[in-house]
């Protein structure tokens, strides 16, 4: 049996009340820049504190995943780690839909899928260091996103330059509407 796998044929009955569900599982799920980081010794990186409450229809299942989350740096390319914590909710119906996202109720449920987009959606796309990214991508002033560029006094025919362009790749642009090209 899967360690995702609920029995809730007791909650599927016209008299149920809500019963809370703890689980623990080892996953390797990730995104490009950020996954959770396995247990030292092998075990379950992910718990889960659910709330399994019978509605109308089907067994609404609710709560929190916490977990450990490697995470590199999208500039600098340094890793860290944190903890994190994801909201989990899901609805299971004895009509599932996939358009509506509700899972078909059986006697026995898998948590796993519902748990997986919940969790992966409460990480960061593209994450940045947690205290600012100090470090250049590449060296040289016009590609360091972390500093802001030296002001520059004049332009290159003498001219004091107000466009704010100096450096960008967008001079080129402003050059040619100077010019009326």
């Amino acid at each position: 049996m899967s360690p995702f796998e609920i029995r809730v044929a007791d909650l599927r009955r016209s008299r149920a009340v809500e019963r809370d569900v703890d689980l623990a599982a080892a996953v390797d799920w990730h995104l490009e820049l950020s996954r959770l980081e396995p247990s030292p010794d092998g075990g379950p990186n992910l718990s889960l504190a659910l709330t399994l409450s019978p509605v109308v229809g089907g067994l609404l299942v609710h709560g929190e995943g916490t977990c450990t989350v490697r995470h590199t740096c999208r500039r600098c390319l340094t890793d860290w780690t944190e903890p994190m914590t994801a909201p989990i909710s899901a609805l299971f119906a004895d009509e599932a839909g996939e358009e509506d996202e509700v899972f078909e109720l059986r006697d026995v449920i898998d948590v796993e899928t519902a748990v997986r987009d919940d969790v992966l959606t409460a990480m960061p796309l593209g994450p940045i260091c947690p205290e600012g990214c100090i470090s250049q991508l590449v060296e040289g002033r016009e590609n360091d996103l972390n500093t802001p560029a030296p002001a520059e006094d004049d332009s290159a025919d003498g001219t004091p330059d107000d466009s704010g362009l100096e450096g960008s790749p967008f001079a080129i642009l402003r050059d040619l509407l100077d010019r009326g090209d």
